[in-house]
C-alpha cells in the first residue's frame, strides 16, 4: 500500500465550499501520562503505574498514588517554553479514587484523599475525593514560561489510608491560543478545553446525552480549565453556572485519514474477487460528524464491482469507519483509493497480492520440482507451492492432505521482508526477490537466494519432514546498515480456506481463545494491557502458536534460545487470531527482529531504534509449521511440541533438596503468632489456623534431626494451634497423623452434603458474584471449568476416600460436564473474570478425573486427566532466557488482568498456582507411569523454580526467610511488588522431590463389583489375599509418633494384625496423641469404616484386616 502522490488534484469531484481543517487552538506540550515513569515518586505504598482506571464509571488513563502515613508525591521537572502574547500555558488533570476501592469495610473505613497540584512547592489547587468520580485539576503555568520548574502531584490520606487507591489521570501541559477561543454557548462541542472564570466555590455541570456528567467547583484562584471529552456524543451542555461567570471554549478539531486499505485475503489468484476494506480513522482530538466520500478507481488489471461510497458518519477521536468494496482481479491489479472530507483528504495506491498457481500438480508422491514458474515441495502430508507474485517477489501456499484431497491451510504473500538501508540513509521497506532456487530431492528441501532491498542479501530454506515444514532465513548486509525489521516467516493461516473461523487458538502465556473470541481482546484485560499482537518475548511461556478449525490444527514453533545475531537471542513473535489488525480473514503467525524491548516497543511492527548490521554480518530466523488433520483440541499442539522437545529439565537452585526442605520449614516456623496460635499467610497477614501449614510442620518437623531445635518448635506450634481449634476442624490430612479422624470425617460428610445439594442437573455448579463489585466478572448463574472443577475435586476426594455413593454419583455428573469444556478458566473469581483462562482450574480437573479413575478403573478417565494436564502447560515457562535464571518452571496464573485494569499477569509468575498444579502432576505421574510425557519432571521444574524464588526472597529480606513472592515478574527479573507468602504449598512438592508424600495416599482394592478404599500416609499397596485385606505401608518419615489408617467399604471386621501381631480394639481413636498419655496401637469401627492407629510405626510394616 502506497500513499498517493497528488499531481492532478480532485478533478472528479468539485466541492468548493469544503476547506481543509481549521487549525487547533490547543497544543499538547507535555503528556505526563506517557512520561510518568520519569517522575520522582515518594512515600507511595504501591508502585505508581499508569493504567486504565474507572472512577464514577468513567475510564481514564491514570497513575496510582497510594499514600502512606505521609502524603504520596510524584514530582516532575518541566522545561516550559516562552509564550507569546495571547497564548497561555495551562496544566490540566483529573483526580479520583478507584471505583473498586472498598467502602464497605467497617473495620477499615475509607475516608477519601486530598489531591493537591503544586508548582515550585506552592499549592495552586487542591480537591478532596471522598466518593467515586473524577474531579478536575488545573493551574495557570503562564507566569513560569521560559523557566524550568518542578510540578508535583500530592495525595494526602486524610484521617487514614484505607483503600486510598487515588489516581492522577490525563495530566497534560497545554498551550492555548486565545484567538481560537469562542464563547461557551450551548450546545458546546463534545470535546474541548473549557475555561470558566467566576466566584470561587460556585458549582456547575458539563453534560452530554447518555454520558456521565462532569460536576466541578471553581477553585480559590477563580479560574478553572477542564479538558473534557464526551466520546460518541454530538454536543455538550453547560448548566448551573452563575450569570456573572465568564466562559469560553477551545475547540478540538478532527483529522480524517486512511488507517489503511486492506484486502480480506492475503493472497489471491488471477480472476478471483477480492473483498476489500478502506479504514478511515479520526486522528484528531475532536469529533467528526458529516459527509465523507471514498472513491476507488481501477488503474490496472482490476474491475471495480461496487460503486463509490458516500456516507454520513459520526467519528469520535480515535474511532474508525470501514468502507467495503469488491474488486475483480487480473494478474497485476492496481487501484487508487481516495478520501475527501472537510476534515482532511487522503489517498493510497492499493495493490492486492496476486499469484497464479501451476496448472497441474500430481496428487500423489513425494518430490520437489519446478512446474512452469512455480516450485512445488510435496510429501504424503504437506504440499508447499512457491509462485511469482504481483506486485513483487514470491508468495507461498501450504496445503494439507486429508481423505485423498488437498486443502489450502496457509499462505504468505511475501516470503520474507525487511526495513533497512545503509547507515544514516532513510529506512526503506523491501521484500525478498529470489535470484536462484535450488532443489534437493533427497531432503525434500528448497534453498532460495536473492536480494532484499539495495543492501541486503538473503538465503531462505524450506524443508518437509512428515507433517512439519521447517522454514529458515538468513539476512546478510552488503555494507554497514541499519535494520528496523526483518520478518520471517509470516504465515496467514486459514487464508483462502477456513478464513477467520476457529474452534480454538493458543499463544501460550498470552492467549487461549475459543470460537469467535479475538486475540488482543478487552474482555479479560482493559486497555492498554489488552494489546498482545507482538508482546515482550519474555511473556511467551511456550514457543508455540496454534489455531484449530474442525479437524485441522496448524501450529508454529521456534527456539527462543537460539541466537538471531551472534549472542543475541529471543526473536519477537507476532500473533493475531483473527488478523483484525489488517482486517484479514485469516490468522497471523510471524517472527521478527530486532528484539523487544532494546530496539523495539511492545506491539510495534518495527524497531524504534535501528539495529546496526555490519557488513557481512547476518540475522537468522527459523520456525517450523506443524500440521495435523485429525485434531480434536488445540492443546494437541502442545502435545506435539513436547513429543519433539521433551519436558524441560528443572532449574538448579543454590540449595539441595534437603536444604530446600529445611528452608521451607524455617519459612513456616517464622510466621507463627503465639498469641493467636495461628500462622501468617503472608508477611502482612492475615493470620489464621491453616491445616496446610500444620501438616508439613508436623511431618517435616519429624524429619529434622532430634538435636535441631526447630524440630521441637515445629511440633509445639502444631500442638498449640490444633488444641485451639474446634474438634473436627483441624484438617483431614493432619488427622491421619495426630488423631481426631472420626470428628473430621463426620464434619467432612456434612460439608460435602451441602456441596452436593447445590449441584445442577447438568453436573455443574452455578457461580454468583460475591459482591456487587464482582458483577463485572460474569453473569449470575453462569459457570466455568474452574468453578465447577473445584467443587468436583472436593467431591471426588470424598468419594474416593469414603466410597460415599452420593458423592460418587455427583462426581460422575460433574465429569460429564467437564468433558464438554475446552479451556481451563474461572478458578480465581475473587479478582478475575469467570471465563479468563486460568491455570488453577487444571489441577482441580486432574484430581477429579484421577479420583474417577481410581474409583472405576476405567482408563479413559486417566486420559482425560492427562488432557487437562496438557491444558496447564501453556501457563508454565518451558524455556529460559540467558539473563533470567528464575524463569524456567515459573507459572503464569491467568491470561488476564486483576479487576480488568489493575494488575496484569502477562509475564508475571504466581508460583503458588503452579505448586497446586505440580501436586496434581506428581499424582498423575504416579497413576500413569507409561505416559509419553514426563509429568514428574515438569512438576520438579515448577517446584525448583519456587525454591529459586524462596532463595531470592531470603537473600533480600532475611526476616522473610523461606517465604517467596506472591508475584515475580519474568520481564523485570524481580518481584512484581513486595508481598511474600509462607511456603505451605512448597512443602508437599519438596517432599515429592525427596520421593515421599506427606499427604495420605488412597488405594482402592476390587473384588468383583465390591470396592474397599484404604487411605493412610505412606500407603504403598492394598490387596485382597483370600478373605484378608493386606496393606503395605512405608512411613513417610522416621520417628513419627503414630499413623492412622482409614478403610471404607468393609462389611465386617474380625481382626486386625500389625506385622502378624493382633491389635486390640480401642475406643479413643478420636483423641489427639497428646491427649492420650501413653497412646497404644489399636483399631475401632467408626464412621461406616475401620480406623487403625499404629503407634511408633516402623519404617515399613504390613497391616492385615480379616
Amino acid at each position: 500500500m502506497y500513499r498517493l502522490v497528488w499531481i492532478l488534484g480532485w478533478a472528479w469531484l468539485v466541492l468548493p465550499l469544503w476547506t481543509q481543517p481549521l487549525s487547533d487552538g490547543v497544543f499538547v506540550l507535555t503528556d505526563l501520562m506517557t512520561r510518568w515513569h520519569t517522575g520522582a515518586v515518594s512515600d507511595a505504598l504501591s508502585p505508581s503505574v499508569v493504567r486504565t482506571i474507572q472512577s464514577g464509571g468513567v475510564a481514564r488513563q491514570g497513575a496510582l498514588l497510594h499514600p502512606t502515613r505521609r502524603p504520596a508525591r510524584a514530582v516532575f521537572t518541566l522545561e516550559l517554553p516562552r509564550v507569546d502574547a495571547g497564548d497561555r500555558l495551562v496544566l490540566t488533570a483529573w483526580a479520583g479514587v478507584d471505583d473498586n476501592a472498598r467502602r464497605d469495610d467497617p473495620q477499615n473505613p475509607h475516608d477519601g484523599v486530598r489531591v493537591s497540584l503544586k508548582v515550585e512547592d506552592k499549592s495552586l489547587v487542591s480537591v478532596e475525593c471522598r466518593e467515586p468520580g473524577w474531579q478536575p485539576l488545573s493551574a495557570d503555568l503562564t507566569p513560569f514560561g521560559g523557566r524550568t520548574v518542578k510540578v508535583a502531584f500530592e495525595v494526602d490520606g486524610l484521617g487514614n489510608t484505607n483503600y486510598d487507591w487515588a489516581y492522577i489521570a490525563d495530566a497534560r501541559v497545554l498551550r492555548l491560543r486565545e484567538r481560537f477561543a469562542t464563547p461557551a454557548r450551548s450546545p458546546l462541542p463534545p470535546e474541548g478545553v473549557l475555561e470558566v472564570r467566576g466566584t470561587p466555590g460556585d458549582r456547575f455541570e458539563l453534560d452530554a446525552p447518555q454520558q456521565k456528567p462532569i460536576r466541578a467547583t471553581i477553585p480559590d484562584s477563580g479560574v478553572l480549565w477542564i479538558a473534557y471529552a464526551f466520546h460518541g456524543a454530538r454536543h455538550a451542555t453547560l448548566t448551573e453556572l452563575q450569570r456573572e461567570s465568564v466562559t469560553r471554549v477551545y475547540r478540538l478539531q478532527p483529522r480524517l485519514r486512511f488507517a489503511g486499505v486492506y484486502a480480506r485475503r492475503a493472497l489471491y489468484a488471477p480472476n478471483e474477487t477480492a473483498e476489500c476494506v478502506a479504514v478511515i480513522e479520526n486522528a484528531g482530538q475532536g469529533t467528526w460528524e458529516g459527509r465523507l466520500i471514498v472513491r476507488v478507481q481501477a488503474l490496472q488489471e482490476a474491475r471495480l464491482l461496487d460503486d463509490a461510497q458516500l456516507a454520513e458518519v459520526l467519528l469520535p477521536p480515535g474511532a474508525r469507519h470501514a468502507v467495503r468494496f469488491r474488486v475483480g482481479l487480473g494478474a497485476q491489479p492496481r487501484l487508487s483509493v481516495m478520501l475527501r472530507s472537510a476534515a482532511g483528504n487522503d489517498g493510497v495506491i492499493f495493490n492486492p497480492t496476486v499469484s497464479a498457481l501451476p496448472s497441474s500438480i500430481p496428487d500423489e508422491g513425494s518430490f520437489v520440482r519446478q512446474i512452469g514458474t512455480a516450485w512445488v515441495l510435496q510429501n504424503e502430508f504437506l504440499r508447499l507451492v512457491l509462485t511469482p507474485a504481483f506486485p513483487k517477489g514470491y508468495a507461498a501456499r501450504l496445503y494439507g492432505k486429508h481423505a485423498g484431497g488437498w486443502t489450502l491451510l496457509a499462505t504468505t504473500p511475501t516470503l520474507a521482508e525487511a526495513v533497512l538501508n545503509a547507515e544514516n540513509a532513510p529506512p526503506k521497506p523491501a521484500v525478498f526477490l529470489p535470484e536462484s532456487i535450488t532443489p534437493n530431492g533427497s531432503r525434500l528441501s528448497l534453498v532460495l537466494q536473492g536480494t532484499v532491498g539495495l543492501v541486503g542479501r538473503a538465503t531462505l530454506g524450506y524443508r518437509l519432514e512428515g507433517s512439519r515444514l521447517e522454514c529458515t532465513a538468513r539476512l546478510t548486509s552488503t555494507l554497514d546498515a541499519h535494520l528496523y525489521r526483518f520478518r520471517f516467516p509470516d504465515w496467514r493461516v486459514g487464508d483462502g480456506s477456513f478464513g477467520e473461523r476457529k474452534d480454538e487458538a493458543l499463544f501460550p502465556g498470552l492467549e487461549y481463545l475459543l470460537d469467535e473470541e479475538p486475540s488482543s481482546d478487552t474482555r479479560f484485560a482493559a486497555p492498554p494491557y489488552h494489546l498482545r499482537l507482538s508482546p515482550h518475548p519474555y511473556k511467551v511461556t511456550v514457543p508455540v502458536m496454534a489455531v484449530r478449525w474442525r479437524n485441522w490444527l496448524v501450529s508454529m514453533t521456534w527456539n527462543p534460545e537460539a541466537g538471531w545475531s551472534g549472542v543475541l537471542r529471543v526473536p519477537n513473535p507476532m500473533f493475531a487470531s483473527p488478523n483484525h489488525f489488517e482486517w484479514g480473514a485469516h490468522h497471523r503467525f510471524a517472527l521478527w527482529v530486532p528484539a523487544i524491548p532494546k530496539w523495539a516497543d511492545e506491539n510495534a511492527e518495527q524497531a524504534r531504534e535501528p539495529f546496526r548490521l555490519l557488513k557481512n554480518d547476518s540475522v537468522l530466523l527459523s520456525a517450523t509449521l506443524v500440521v495435523r488433520n485429525d485434531a480434536e483440541d488445540v492443546i494437541q499442539a502442545i502435545a506435539d511440541y513436547l513429543r519433539e522437545t521433551g519436558m524441560p529439565h528443572p532449574p538448579a537452585p543454590q540449595r539441595t533438596d534437603l536444604q530446600a526442605l529445611t528452608l521451607t520449614v524455617q519459612g513456616l516456623l517464622g510466621n507463627y503468632d503465639a498469641n493467636l496460635k495461628a500462622w501468617r499467610h503472608t508477611n502482612t497477614g492475615p493470620t489464621f489456623y491453616d491445616p496446610q501449614v500444620a501438616l508439613p510442620l508436623w511431618v517435616l518437623g519429624h524429619r529434622l534431626y532430634p538435636e535441631d531445635s526447630r524440630r521441637r518448635v515445629a511440633l509445639q506450634q502444631v500442638r498449640e494451634a490444633v488444641s485451639a481449634q474446634p474438634r473436627g476442624n483441624i484438617g483431614l490430612e493432619l488427622a491421619f497423623y495426630i488423631g481426631g479422624l472420626p470428628s473430621v470425617l463426620q464434619h467432612w460428610d456434612g460439608t460435602m452434603e451441602s456441596v452436593r445439594k447445590t449441584q445442577r442437573a447438568d453436573g455443574s455448579w452455578g457461580w454468583n458474584p460475591e459482591t456487587p463489585r464482582h458483577a463485572i466478572f460474569g453473569k449470575a448463574g453462569d459457570t466455568a471449568s474452574g468453578w465447577t472443577g473445584q467443587h468436583a475435586a472436593r467431591i471426588g476426594q470424598h468419594a474416593r476416600i469414603t466410597l460415599n455413593p452420593a458423592s460418587r454419583e455427583s462426581l460422575m455428573r460433574a465429569l460429564n460436564f467437564l468433558m464438554r469444556q475446552r479451556r481451563p478458566e474461572g478458578a480465581q473469581t475473587w479478582e478475575l473474570p469467570l471465563h479468563v483462562p486460568d491455570l488453577l482450574a487444571v489441577p482441580y480437573a486432574i484430581n477429579a478425573f484421577l479420583d474417577a479413575y481410581q474409583l472405576t478403573g476405567e482408563s479413559h478417565y486417566r486420559e482425560w486427566a492427562e488432557r487437562w494436564a496438557l491444558r496447564g502447560v501453556p501457563f508454565v515457562y518451558l524455556w529460559s532466557a540467558p539473563d533470567r535464571p528464575i524463569m524456567r518452571g515459573a507459572t503464569i496464573p491467568v491470561f488476564g488482568v486483576t479487576w480488568l485494569n489493575q494488575q496484569p499477569w502477562f509475564g508475571v509468575a504466581v508460583q503458588w498456582n503452579g505448586l497446586v498444579y505440580a501436586r496434581a502432576l506428581y499424582r498423575l505421574a504416579e497413576q500413569n507411569p507409561e505416559s509419553p510425557f514426563d509429568w514428574r519432571r515438569l512438576a520438579d521444574t515448577i517446584t525448583l523454580n519456587a525454591v529459586q524464588q524462596q532463595e531470592w526472597t531470603s537473600e533480600r529480606y532475611p526476616a522473610h526467610e523461606g517465604m517467596y513472592p506472591d508475584a515475580f515478574s519474568i520481564v523485570k527479573g524481580a518481584e512484581e511488588y513486595h508481598w511474600d507468602l509462607n511456603p505451605r504449598l512448597v512443602a508437599p512438592c519438596i517432599a515429592q522431590r525427596l520421593r515421599f508424600a506427606i499427604e495420605p495416599q488412597t488405594v482402592i482394592a476390587r473384588r468383583g463389583t465390591r470396592l474397599v478404599a484404604c487411605t493412610a500416609p505412606g500407603l504403598q499397596s492394598a490387596e485382597w489375599e483370600g478373605e484378608r485385606m493386606v496393606m503395605e505401608i512405608s512411613t513417610p518419615v522416621s520417628g513419627l509418633p503414630a499413623l492412622h489408617v482409614y478403610v471404607a467399604g468393609l462389611e465386617s471386621v474380625n481382626a486386625v494384625r500389625l506385622n502378624g501381631q493382633p491389635l486390640p480394639q480401642v475406643n479413643d481413636i478420636d483423641k489427639y496423641l497428646w491427649e492420650l498419655g501413653e497412646p497404644s496401637s489399636g483399631w475401632q469401627r467408626l464412621h461406616g469404616g475401620l480406623i487403625i492407629r499404629v503407634v511408633n510405626p516402623p519404617d515399613r510394616f504390613t497391616l492385615e484386616v480379616e
